[in-house]
């Protein structure tokens, strides 16, 4: 277990690139900034990281992983059984709930505006959603490739999530709609999987 004074200080430059983020992309963060914004020096930074990208490859470790906390946690209270389509319900609760925690972050976290920041965290859902995909699969095979499958549903979901922001859509209304559309995307397939 690591330090406390290393938590909070690893915490406290999350927090800072968190941030800046919210006013300018990854790739013109410099480390300067974003010591001055935690109040630390280059000296702690760089005791802890390589560079920026490091912190950045960090936080969005820590969020993905929070975010399959939360799948497991969905799974145990609202799927005993291991219903399929309340599996993939609960893959986007956990996804829409990650998003809605640091939604300043996924503000910018886009193809455009940090191009690594956005490659990181789509391919670490991307990869997450696959194995939780997998485990899915494990009582109820599909014949469909997993990675395609994942891929599929981060990107819908991404998409659907920002347009949805853009028609100044509600948090439960973006909720709602996504189980509606997932459901009556899912039913048919898995139907026709196991006829």
């Amino acid at each position: 277990m690591e330090d406390k004074r290393i938590v909070k200080t690893k915490r406290t430059l999350k927090q800072a690139l968190a941030s800046l983020l919210s006013s300018k992309p990854l790739e013109s963060i410099t480390v300067t900034e974003l010591c001055e914004s935690a109040s630390t020096s280059r000296i702690t930074f760089y005791t802890h990281y390589n560079d920026k990208y490091a912190l950045a490859d960090e936080m969005v470790s820590d969020m993905v992983h929070t975010a399959v906390q939360d799948f497991e946690q969905l799974q145990s209270a609202r799927n005993p059984q291991n219903n399929p389509l309340t599996s993939a319900e609960n893959v986007l609760d956990a996804i829409l709930n990650l998003v809605f925690k640091n939604q300043k972050l996924f503000t910018h976290a886009s193809r455009e505006e940090s191009p690594y920041l956005f490659r990181q965290l789509y391919q670490s859902l991307v990869q997450n959603v696959q194995s939780m995909a997998q485990r899915i699969c494990q009582h109820h095979p599909i014949r469909i490739d997993l990675k395609r499958i994942a891929a599929f549903i981060c990107d819908g979901m991404w998409a659907f999530i920002l347009e949805s922001k853009r028609q100044n859509c509600s948090i439960e209304t973006i909720r709602r709609e996504a189980k509606e559309l997932l459901n009556r995307l899912l039913s048919p397939v898995l139907v026709w999987q196991h006829a």
